[in-house]
């Protein structure tokens, strides 16, 4: 009796945690690429004096950008915009262009990923990241049809919410 209570709660801190993921997750597919973003807040040090200054709140972000597609992609640029909910601004950019990811070019067979982690920092508690990763195909011409040869595969906006942990 005492074994399935245990379970229970064990279950239900499974299901919180699984439901605070969902909601700082985003998931589109461009082009036969899909990329998967999730966020997690990082908690502040216990005497905010190394560093964090004014800023509120600090964000982990894992990228996933997986190739389900039928042909090899690179991945050349990226497009980032983040977004503060507190002022409803934009907080930072990273221009269109803006070489790799985390120092990467990675080139992606079909069925293969490229996941990577990074981090940013806002002024409020809640925001988002997102924007586009300049992509080039190497698709043979005479396969081409309607597929542009580079694209943008689009990162839907992912929430960064400093509460979202269960």
């Amino acid at each position: 009796e005492n074994g399935n209570l245990e379970d229970g709660f064990t279950l239900s801190k499974f299901i919180a945690a699984q439901t605070a993921l969902k909601k700082c997750t985003s998931v589109t597919v461009t082009n036969g690429v899909r990329v998967e973003g999730t966020s997690i807040p990082l908690s502040p040090p216990p005497n905010n004096n190394s560093g964090w200054g004014d800023k509120k709140s600090a964000f982990c972000y894992r990228i996933s950008v997986e190739n389900v597609g039928d042909h090899m992609v690179v991945l050349i640029g990226r497009h980032w915009r983040i977004h503060d909910n507190g002022s409803n601004l934009l907080h930072m950019e990273i221009p269109k262009g803006s070489p790799g990811v985390v120092g990467h070019r990675p080139s992606i067979e079909p069925g293969e990923r490229f996941v990577y982690a990074s981090g940013c920092d806002l002024p409020s508690r809640s925001g988002w990241i997102g924007g586009s990763f300049q992509m080039i195909a190497s698709v043979p011409p005479s396969q081409r049809g309607e597929m542009e040869e580079s694209f943008d595969a689009i990162v839907e906006p992912i929430p960064l919410i400093r509460d979202a942990s269960p």
